[in-house]
This record gives structure tokens, sequence and C-alpha cells, in this order.
């Protein structure tokens, strides 16, 4: 279950610190617990490379956006984005993103223990 996903996943940092690799039968698979590994990574030019959970992601995202593309229109892509993710003009939208949260939440709320289509709810 969940619960026993998530003491595992705390367990994991508390003994071995915020950046874990650990294997899926042959494919390494590394969990960043603490912010700065994931900006590192996020940042990075060169590791842009996406593994096969992005598979995923792609019916919703589609094949061609700068989460689920890698190479020259990854490239292009970011470079378009970049200025629109600038701290201020975030700000801006902070409370349109706060009133969308508590809708989600307020959506999911009553669903604890249940399995539920999440597609549904943010497409």
């Amino acid at each position: 279950s969940e619960h026993i996903w998530l003491r595992l996943m705390k367990d994991l940092r508390n003994q071995f610190g915020n950046v874990v690799k650990i294997y899926m039968g042959t494919k390494p698979l590394i969990l960043l617990f603490g912010c700065e590994g994931f900006e590192k990574i996020m940042s990075s030019s060169q590791h842009i490379t996406k593994g096969f959970q992005y598979e995923f992601f792609k019916p919703w995202l589609g094949r061609t956006g700068v989460l689920t593309s890698t190479g020259a229109k990854w490239h292009k892509h970011r470079k378009l984005l970049t200025p629109a993710f600038h701290f201020r003009i975030l700000e801006d939208f902070l409370h349109i993103m706060n009133d969308h949260t508590d809708i989600l939440v307020g959506k999911v709320g009553d669903t604890h223990g249940k399995t539920i289509n999440v597609l549904n709810l943010i497409s």
C-alpha cells in the first residue's frame, strides 16, 4: 500500500541521504529527496534523456513537449519556456495556482483508500 511505499522512501532517505541509487531489475533509478539534487538534474542541458516512466505521461502531455522530448526539440522548447518560469512572473499566478490546487484537493479529498483516475480530474 502507499503507507509501505512512503515508509520505505523515508527509510531510504534517512539511511542514505537525499540522493539514493537503487535498481529495479537491471535499471538503475535515482531517487532525489532534496531540492538541491533535483535542481541540478532539472537545470542540466546534458541529462535530458527521459526514462521509460515518461511513456505513461505521453498520452496526456504529448510526445513533443519539453517534458517528454529530448535533443534539439527539447532545447528549442526549453529556450522558449525558460523566461515564462522566472520567479517574478510565477508570483503573479500564485493565487491562480493556489485556487486550482484547492479545487483539486476538494475533488480527491474524499477518495482516501479508493482507486481514482486522476487523468479525468486534471485534464
